[in-house]
């Protein structure tokens, strides 16, 4: 009989979790938006005016350069933003703002930049930026 108490309490408990990070995981996430950030290392300075990537040209030995991404929450609740890098570039990359509150019906900038240490060695280096989205309760 205790036995049997024991197995339903297990049971009743395991299924409570897994309901309710269920529902968690689908209601809260919101959304995961991956851009690929792009950028060469050279002896001159290059533009890239693509706007599918996040792509900084080319850079000199030591040089710096920036990208804006504009973002707007089009919903109607306000959206936690939590952005990574992810890549051999990601060292280089900082953000102007992260783990912010996009409020419904705002637009905000977010500013990339790189700046290169004059150790990098010329080539094409590459990474990710992801956009975690979680909606606010």
């Amino acid at each position: 009989m205790k036995l049997k108490f024991l197995v339903l309490v297990i049971i009743t408990i395991l299924l409570s979790f897994t309901l309710t990070s269920s529902f968690y995981l689908d209601y809260m996430l919101q959304g995961v938006i991956e851009l690929d950030i792009e950028m060469e290392v050279g002896d001159v300075v290059g533009l890239d005016t693509d706007t599918s990537v996040i792509s900084f040209g080319i850079v000199p030995l030591g040089g710096s350069a920036q990208r804006k991404v504009e973002m707007e929450n089009t919903g109607y609740k306000p959206i936690k933003v939590y952005i990574s890098k992810i890549g051999e570039i990601a060292e280089w990359v900082s953000i102007s703002e992260n783990n912010f509150i996009l409020w419904p019906s705002v637009k905000k900038e977010i500013l990339f930049t790189v700046n290169l240490s004059e150790k990098a060695g010329k080539g094409i280096y590459g990474g990710k930026a992801r956009f975690v989205l979680r909606r606010l309760l």
